[in-house]
């Protein structure tokens, strides 16, 4: 009797244990896939002098910071700084050109560190040129652009009813209704709401999903893996723009090669577009209706710019 009572309060403990796991990975899911930005960038102003003289050295900062939760890679990332060439130059680290600074960054999303913020500081030495001798002032832009690789990653409990019309004498344990997911994923493109609908197929059922994204940071949408395209050309082609790439949808068992899905990729021509994903093979009838978690994965790219501006001031007048 003594050996069954241990028997069931092990049974006990280890249900209690899985329970809590659970828990503990919905809570860890919620925390690290929220938020609706990806790499934010940030000129500190308080780096820059507000005027300068001609052939006068001064110092720029800049921070990155990815917000997200998906790492930023040194081979999927660009940062590019921009200057006028006939009025500025980039002293430190060297370009390519004088006035042009292409490099790379390396930064850890919230899927490694769950509480904080992975940043990069990068500090430039710039140098302002000579006036013209009709200019007493000019003023100068410097922009900062960065494009980066990222991928959104969506989680969301969603119902596969098999009894369409309610016919079936037991009550269901759920209906398809539309999911709302509100404050994003952890990245600057968010899947905002999940329609799923039941397609009757003789004596089985479709699930089909509408999957609904926008574009929630400043900053554009650029084709994954274009980003050498964008931030190297100075006239990018149009079609390089607003696309995002269904990678992966699973449920049940059920992954992306048992989808069909119309278009593959998300044109966000309006910072909004939907996928419609059909499961190309029925769930029979006669399986209960039930809850399940869908898991859905975009690829993309994203590009912003910050700039800012100074006088650069003849020396004599």
């Amino acid at each position: 009797m003594k050996m069954k009572n241990t028997s069931v309060l092990i049974m006990l403990l280890f249900i209690l244990s899985a329970c809590q796991t659970g828990v503990n990975d919905n809570a860890t899911k919620e925390k690290i896939y929220t938020g609706e930005t990806g790499l934010e960038l940030e000129i500190l102003d308080r780096s820059l002098p507000e005027s300068v003289f001609e052939d006068e050295r001064f110092d720029m900062v800049l921070k990155l910071t990815n917000k997200g939760a998906y790492p930023i890679t040194a081979g999927d990332s660009i940062l590019k700084i921009t200057t006028e060439k006939d009025y500025m130059e980039i002293i430190e680290p060297k370009g390519s050109l004088p006035y042009i600074y292409s490099g790379s960054f390396d930064l850890d999303g919230k899927e490694k560190f769950q509480n904080t913020d992975d940043f990069e500081v990068k500090e430039f030495k710039l140098m302002s040129k000579r006036l013209d001798e009709q200019s007493q002032i000019h003023t100068v832009t410097i922009l900062a652009t960065v494009c980066y690789n990222y991928v959104t990653k969506a989680y969301a409990d969603i119902c596969i009813d098999t009894d369409v019309y309610n016919t079936k004498p037991i009550e269901k344990s759920c209906s398809a209704e539309q999911v709302s997911l509100n404050g994003g994923q952890g990245a600057p493109v968010a899947v905002t709401r999940i329609e799923p609908k039941m397609l009757s197929d003789g004596d089985s059922v479709k699930p089909q999903f509408v999957i609904y994204l926008r574009n929630t940071d400043r900053g554009s949408v650029i084709e994954y893996e274009r980003i050498n395209t964008i931030c190297s050309k100075e006239s990018p082609d149009r079609d390089d723009y607003n696309n995002v790439q269904l990678t992966d949808i699973r449920f049940s068992g059920y992954d992306r090669n048992d989808f069909r899905c119309e278009p593959d990729i998300a044109k966000l021509e309006n910072e909004e577009d939907y996928i419609i994903c059909t499961l190309q093979q029925g769930i029979p009838r006669s399986t209960p209706s039930y809850k399940t978690p869908l898991y859905l994965e975009f690829s993309y790219a994203y590009t912003l710019s910050e700039q800012v501006q100074l006088d650069i001031e003849r020396m004599f007048s």
